[in-house]
């Protein structure tokens, strides 16, 4: 069996347990009313009618995306990152999680691959797994791979202890594994867990959709190297490069704070297109898709400042003893924009970006969601709205 096939076959699988799962529970993933008792907060919401002119704003190209615009060159493995590879590298956390790169991006009949140690990043050349065309994700090596060691996905097997536990899988991370699940970018960089902690050849392991994380006789964690099983599979070329004149050395990712005051900021959330733009002025600075309200509970449209910031926030409310109770702690870098309890922050439960997936707040990734936290500050702006 060819790793694209059982790649199709996978993603038909996913998305048919997505509808079943959406059939039994509106919202899988997310449990949370995010109502905070009165008086918790010290400052008043300030709340404004929606409006649409803002948004043409969201329409502009960024000003700057230094990520985008770099070609990198990796000494250690001889291959180049650059453009949405570049971008997408980044935000899933580049060499810590990913790895460096040991492919150039190659074109295969279906889709544009490239190669990292730990993971796979593709663009699609047609819609065979139903994203949209010139979109940079990551490929399910753990899903695929995971096939070929029998018994690994077996519910029966293994340790099922668990620190979080997923509706979408019915696995949860194990808690050898789950501070560096959470540390390292939750279900947008490694996927949903598929395994319970199993032993395999002498090591412990558990598999995740995008990943497989090991467990050492010292109790630490590394990533497995899927990303070279996964370009032998698919049949990508390995060998070194040599480095492009226009490209510089790998030196670290960034994409720094704009000069300016922090006065002169703002940030602008597009409901409709589930996009948040950042701006220094009038200058755009920063883009990245989000996940807000659903419909049955939406997120406000208006403009409101930041009122409160927590850096690692525990959230609990509802009704115990029903379905609406949650308790979720580490939701880093929360900026609570309303006073009942709309916020930005880490959503490490998901990985559904670009899809209303909340109870109201705004969902990120680890990585946007920490620019944001360094971008703003108390009395930011943000304006929420629906554009044309």
């Amino acid at each position: 069996m060819s790793l694209q096939g059982a790649m199709e076959r996978a993603c038909t699988a996913s998305q048919e347990e997505d509808i079943l799962l959406k059939s039994r529970d509106r919202n899988p993933t997310s449990r949370r009313r995010f109502m905070i008792a009165g008086g918790l907060f010290a400052a008043s919401t300030i709340a404004t009618p929606a409006t649409t002119s803002a948004s043409k704003l969201l329409s502009r190209p960024p000003a700057y995306d230094l990520m985008a615009r770099r070609i990198t060159y990796f000494p250690e493995t001889g291959h180049h990152v650059s453009g949405e590879y570049l971008t997408q590298w980044g935000r899933m956390g580049g060499l810590s999680t990913l790895g460096p790169p040991i492919s150039e991006p190659t074109l295969l009949p279906s889709a544009e691959y490239q190669a990292f140690r730990n993971g796979v990043l593709y663009r699609l050349a047609d819609t065979v797994l139903g994203a949209a065309l010139g979109n940079v994700n990551a490929l399910p090596v753990g899903l695929m791979l995971a096939a070929q060691y029998p018994g690994a996905r077996d519910a029966d097997r293994g340790d099922a202890s668990s620190s979080f536990w997923f509706s979408k899988t019915s696995f949860g991370t194990h808690p050898l594994l789950w501070q560096v699940f959470l540390d390292g970018g939750g279900a947008f960089v490694f996927g949903y867990p598929i395994s319970n902690l199993v032993w395999q050849y002498g090591s412990r392991v558990q598999w995740f959709q995008k990943a497989r994380l090991n467990v050492n006789e010292d109790g630490k964690v590394s990533i497995s190297p899927l990303g070279k099983l996964a370009a032998g599979e698919l049949g990508i070329e390995t060998r070194r490069v040599p480095r492009r004149p226009d490209a510089s050395l790998f030196y670290g990712i960034a994409n720094p704070m704009p000069t300016g005051r922090v006065e002169d900021r703002r940030i602008e959330i597009d409901l409709a297109r589930q996009r948040l733009a950042a701006f220094q002025g009038e200058t755009r600075v920063y883009d990245l898709p989000v996940s807000t309200g659903r419909r049955a509970t939406p997120t406000p449209t208006g403009t409101f400042p930041i009122i409160r910031r927590v850096e690692n926030e525990r959230m609990i409310g509802g009704e115990p003893g029903t379905a609406s109770y949650y308790d979720l702690s580490n939701i880093y870098f929360t900026q609570y924009f309303t006073s009942i309890g709309h916020a930005l922050h880490y959503a490490y439960w998901h990985d559904n970006f670009g899809n209303e997936m909340s109870h109201g707040c705004v969902n990120m990734t680890l990585w946007d969601s920490k620019w944001i936290w360094n971008f703003a500050a108390s009395g930011v702006p943000i304006t929420t709205l629906y554009s044309e």
